[in-house]
C-alpha cells in the first residue's frame, strides 16, 4: 500500500497507533492545503480500537514565508532581458494571483503562459489574458524559442506530454534563463504579489485595467454540428460563475480562445492527462460549489471510463450539465499514428480506435442512470437543448453527434 500511495501523493505517513490517528489526519489535511495529494494510510485493527483520550487540538495551516531574495532575484530578470515570460500555475491562476500577474506584466512587458492543461484557473473578462503552451511540441518549442528568460511561478520547466524521437523533453532549451519564483511550501499568489511590488507596484492598492473589459460572447452558428461549431455554443451560452470541466481534447482544442472575454468562469482540465476525468471531477466540483452550474466538455472514449458518475449526479440531484462529444473514435490515437508517420492504418489498427461499430448510445446510458439524456447532430439543437438543460436544476446530458 505505501509503494503505491507514494506513487501519486506529495505527502504519505501510515498510522503507527490509535493514540495519533487524529494528529495524523491534522498533518494530512494540511498537507493537502499546499495543493498536493496527501494520504494517510490507517491499519484496519487501529480504525476499529475505541480511543477515550482528549481531543487533538487543531493545528494552524500556514505556507512557509516568502523569500525575499528570490523575489529580488525575479525583479532583476525581469528588467535586464528583452524578451520575458512568467509560467503560470495552481495558485498564480487564482484570482489574487492573476491580478498581481497583470501589475507584473504591465510594468515590464512580459508574457504570460501556462501548461498544456492547467488544473485549474479563474477565465473571462477583466483577467489577464493567459496563453497555454501547445500540446505538441515542435509548436511549443518554436513559440518559447525566442524568450531570453522564465519565472516559473508555481510550476516546473515545461515537458513534453510523451516522448518523442529526436525531440529534447524539455521546452526550454539550456541557454534559456529559469528561475523558480517559490517553493512548493510557499504562496505563489503572495509571491507574485511581492514581485509586483519590487517592481514597483501595488496590487492589493490598485487594479490595473484589463483589455477585456467588457463581455463578448461569439455569434451562434448554424447547420451541421463540428467540434467547432459546439464550442461556439458552449461559449455564448455559458452562465457567469461557471464552472467548466474540460475534457473534451481534440474536440474540445478551439473552445479555450474563445473564453477571455466571457463572464467570470473556473476553467479545470485533465492536468496529468488521466483520461477519465471530467464525470468525477464535474461531480466533485458540484457538490463543492452547489451553488454555481458545471459544465462537462466529455470526450466520448475517455467518457467511458468513469461513466458511473452519471449515477451520483442523479443520485445526489448535481447541477451538471454533461456535453459528450461524439466523434465516436479515439481521436487523438489517429493523430499520434500521423506524427509517427502511419499516415493510413491498417483496417485492424483503425478498428482498435473506433467506438463506431456498435456506436454508444449515451442517451441510453445517461436514461439507465437517472439523468435526462438527448443526443443534437444540428447547432440549432445543441443551442436550444443547452439553454434548456441551463435553466433547469439536477443533471442533464447532452450527446453532441459530430458523425
Amino acid at each position: 500500500m505505501l509503494s503505491l500511495v507514494r506513487t501519486v501523493s506529495g505527502w504519505h505517513k501510515k498510522n503507527r497507533s490509535v493514540q495519533t490517528i487524529s494528529r495524523n489526519i491534522m498533518e494530512a489535511t494540511n498537507a493537502s492545503l499546499y495543493g498536493q495529494i496527501a494520504s494517510l494510510i490507517v491499519p484496519n485493527d487501529h480504525q476499529l480500537e475505541e480511543w477515550k483520550g482528549p481531543p487533538f487540538k487543531k493545528q494552524q495551516f500556514s505556507f512557509d514565508p516568502v523569500d525575499g531574495k528570490t523575489i529580488k532575484k525575479a525583479a532583476s530578470l525581469l528588467r535586464k532581458y528583452r524578451k520575458t515570460a512568467l509560467i503560470l500555475s495552481g495558485r498564480a491562476l487564482r484570482e489574487q494571483g492573476l491580478r498581481a500577474v497583470a501589475h507584473i506584466q504591465h510594468i515590464t512587458g512580459c508574457d504570460l503562459f501556462t501548461q498544456s492543461f492547467p488544473p485549474y484557473m479563474e477565465r473571462g473578462v477583466g483577467l489577464p489574458e493567459i496563453e497555454r503552451i501547445s500540446y505538441f511540441p515542435e509548436p511549443a518549442i518554436k513559440r518559447l524559442s525566442p524568450y531570453e528568460a522564465f519565472i516559473l511561478a508555481g510550476t516546473n520547466i515545461p515537458v513534453t506530454f510523451f516522448g518523442y524521437k529526436g525531440i529534447e523533453s524539455y521546452l526550454i532549451n539550456k541557454e534559456q534563463k529559469t528561475l523558480q519564483l517559490t517553493t512548493a511550501k510557499q504562496n505563489v499568489a503572495e509571491a507574485l504579489e511581492y514581485l509586483a511590488q519590487a517592481l514597483g507596484s501595488s496590487p492589493r492598492k490598485s487594479k490595473i485595467k484589463s483589455p477585456f473589459q467588457s463581455i463578448q460572447r461569439p455569434d451562434y452558428p448554424q447547420g451541421r454540428l463540428t467540434p467547432e461549431k459546439a464550442c461556439a455554443i458552449i461559449a455564448a451560452l455559458q452562465p457567469e460563475n461557471a464552472i467548466i470541466v474540460d475534457e473534451g481534447l481534440t474536440s474540445a482544442l478551439t473552445y479555450y480562445p474563445l473564453t477571455d472575454r466571457l463572464p467570470r468562469h473556473s476553467y479545470m482540465t485533465i492536468a496529468g492527462g488521466s483520461i477519465g476525468y471530467g464525470m468525477p471531477c464535474a461531480v466533485g466540483a458540484s457538490l463543492a460549489c452547489p451553488d454555481r452550474p458545471v459544465i462537462n466538455i466529455q470526450a466520448d472514449g475517455s467518457g467511458l471510463y468513469t461513466l458511473q458518475a452519471l449515477w451520483t449526479e442523479a443520485r445526489e440531484g448535481l447541477n451538471v450539465t454533461t456535453l459528450i462529444c461524439a466523434n465516436r473514435s479515439y481521436n487523438i490515437l489517429f493523430m499520434e499514428l500521423e506524427r509517427a508517420g502511419i499516415k493510413e492504418p491498417g483496417q485492424k489498427t483503425r478498428s482498435l480506435a473506433d467506438l463506431g461499430n456498435p456506436h454508444v448510445d449515451w442517451v441510453s446510458i445517461a436514461r439507465g442512470f437517472g439523468v435526462p439524456g438527448i443526443a443534437v447532430d444540428t447547432a440549432e439543437g445543441l443551442r436550444h437543448e443547452l439553454n434548456k438543460a441551463l435553466s433547469e436544476p439536477g443533471p442533464h446530458l447532452i450527446e453532441m453527434v459530430f458523425v
